[in-house]
């Protein structure tokens, strides 16, 4: 079955691989276009070929000129080149490269911090005139080890992490009834939903354990722990 974009690429040193020409005469009934890379322009498949590249490789590194090492370089050289024109052309995307690349490594790197991110009721979410114990309470049922505080607007104000518990234990008393403004810290670092995860460890740079995702409105919609990260093999 034929459809009118096909297009056929051919790789032969010689010109004359037999797999080749015998499909010959089904290109040329189809006019399906070929392009043919090879070192012989003059060769049988050159010469029924739309598109000739001549990669001009007559010597193999190979000892005894028999295996293919040179030329076979030279075609992954060439096919690279044609594929990243064609990735221009067609202004290829990293979303794209991630949608028909769903597995390994390469697509794991192109991860947004959408795609990880927690959200909704998993929200540690405390407002900021809330009690030191509603703080803890929060950190110990939401698992992340952070509360992120709010305002009654719902604005992101700050952020309370356990390791500050531990400080503050150590400077005061009794903090219990206190309220979650006197110790939080202050313009939390954030980061955009649509960023890369990548990008989202880069900001972490070992020394964060949770990013704010927010939105135009100074909102607080999701949090990405460091855990989710690792889990994803991103490092």
């Amino acid at each position: 079955y034929k459809r009118q974009e096909d297009v056929v690429i051919a790789l032969s040193k010689s010109g004359e691989t037999d797999e080749i020409v015998r499909i010959l005469p089904y290109l040329k009934r189809f006019n399906i276009p070929l392009i043919t890379i090879t070192s012989k322009p003059n060769s049988i498949i050159a010469r029924n070929s739309d598109v000739v590249i001549n990669m001009g490789i007559e010597d193999e590194a190979c000892p005894l000129n028999l295996a293919p090492t040179s030329s076979s370089t030279a075609q992954l050289v060439i096919g690279d080149a044609i594929a990243i024109a064609l990735l221009k052309l067609r202004n290829f995307t990293e979303q794209d490269f991630a949608l028909l690349h769903p597995g390994g490594l390469l697509s794991k790197k192109l991860l947004k911090v959408k795609d990880l991110m927690h959200t909704g009721d998993e929200l540690p979410l405390v407002n900021e005139n809330a009690t030191m114990r509603e703080v803890i309470t929060t950190i110990i049922d939401k698992k992340f080890g952070v509360a992120i505080i709010v305002n009654d607007k719902n604005k992101l104000v700050g952020i309370i992490v356990d390791g500050d518990l531990k400080r503050i234990l150590m400077k005061t008393d009794y903090i219990m009834d206190k309220k979650a403004s006197q110790f939080m810290t202050r313009n939390p670092k954030t980061i955009d939903a649509d960023e890369l995860v990548a990008k989202a460890l880069k900001v972490m740079e070992g020394k964060i354990t949770s990013l704010i995702i927010k939105n135009e409105k100074d909102e607080p919609i999701g949090l990405l722990h460091i855990h989710d990260i690792l889990k994803a093999g991103i490092y």
